[in-house]
């Protein structure tokens, strides 16, 4: 390069193009590598430039100036200022021409560093590609990384969903600690009440063993109303009592009297013999008396069935009393418990068997 600055120096623009013909190819095609590598270095300060004086211009002018000034259009201008922005490093695009950096436009941005960096890994300098070349490679770095972009995005997809899961997972695992929290309580709740149902089944079998071993008591509270009229009713049974004996007595003297009776109208139709049909000029002397006592037989027999009626019917009186004097404690209570708050259906049942049983006593045996 030391040369050709040289040669440079020595084949200026004022030099006679004729003294270019005396150079050699080799020394022609140095000098034109080196002429090349300006033109890039020149675009990449051109565009510099473009960027700080666009800065300094007031908003709206920025077009008029290029025009005034280089005729350029505002396409140009933004090549030549992507160029000073994206390759300003002259320790690796040093080397470049203006026209090979322009075909590394297409690059995407941020990649371009790379692509010098492999090419020259491969042997393929980049500064030694002609524009298809470098066209082609570019081309082929392109859809690489395209391919890895989109290898990248799967990941990061992959990415998203195994967090997307991660978190669905770990929401499910605190809801699953919460529910085993909650579970947990429970059971320390269900156990703490199978614990209590333990010690009152314990204490209930040992008040079972207990009540087992003991004799069973009947505690009867017998609860007595005396009644106003209680000695009255009392001694009125009792006389009640006295007249049934006394007429009971009667009737086994009248069951006797009738025996003798019958036994005297056995003995006074024996006496007559077989009745015999006869005229009533024939009739015996005695036929009207005995006639006459027979009827006052029948009559004395009539009499006595009517005193053995009464005497039944006072029996039966009699048998009433009685039976109101052993059932007295039982009407007593019944009428107390049907005055008092404690009468219940059972109380209402015993009193009417017993009134059913009273009535029975008497209607059953009064017979007139």
């Amino acid at each position: 390069m030391a040369n050709s600055e040289n040669a440079l120096t020595t084949t200026n623009a004022a030099t006679p193009a004729t003294e270019l013909d005396a150079l050699s190819i080799e020394q022609l095609t140095m000098e034109a590598k080196f002429y090349y590598v300006q033109m890039g270095q020149n675009a990449v300060e051109f565009g510099k430039r473009l960027i700080a004086i666009k800065k300094k211009l007031p908003h709206g002018e920025w077009l008029n100036w290029l025009k005034e000034n280089f005729q350029l259009k505002e396409r140009s201008a933004q090549t030549f200022m992507q160029i000073a922005a994206r390759f300003s490093n002259t320790q690796t695009f040093g080397n470049l021409g203006y026209s090979q950096l322009i075909q590394m436009l297409a690059l995407p941005e941020g990649t371009e560093e790379d692509f010098i960096a492999e090419k020259a890994a491969e042997g393929k300098p980049v500064e030694n590609m002609t524009i298809k070349q470098e066209r082609e490679e570019i081309k082929k770095y392109k859809a690489k990384i395209e391919q890895l972009e989109k290898q990248v995005n799967f990941i990061l997809d992959q990415n998203n969903q195994l967090a997307d899961v991660a978190r669905t997972l770990r929401h499910n695992l605190d809801a699953s600690k919460n529910e085993m929290l909650d579970v947990e309580e429970q059971n320390q709740k269900l156990q703490a009440e199978n614990d209590q149902l333990t010690s009152i089944n314990h204490t209930l079998r040992l008040e079972n063993e207990a009540f087992k071993d003991q004799e069973p008591q009947i505690i009867e509270t017998v609860k007595t109303i005396t009644p106003p009229d209680y000695v009255a009713t009392v001694q009125r049974a009792e006389d009640l009592q006295q007249q049934v004996d006394h007429l009971l007595e009667q009737q086994e003297d009248a069951q006797k009297t009738i025996a003798d009776l019958q036994d005297q109208v056995l003995k006074a139709v024996s006496k007559q013999g077989e009745p015999k049909i006869e005229y009533v000029d024939n009739v015996p002397s005695d036929y009207a008396a005995t006639k006459q006592e027979l009827e006052t037989l029948k009559a004395q027999q009539e009499n006595l069935r009517v005193d053995m009626a009464i005497s039944q019917n006072l029996n039966a009186l009699g048998a009433a009393a009685k039976f109101l004097l052993d059932n007295q404690d039982r009407l007593t209570a019944n009428l107390e418990n049907f005055i008092s708050a404690d009468f219940t259906t059972d109380n209402i049942k015993q009193l009417a068997q017993l009134v059913t049983l009273l009535v029975n006593n008497v209607d059953g045996n009064f017979d007139i």
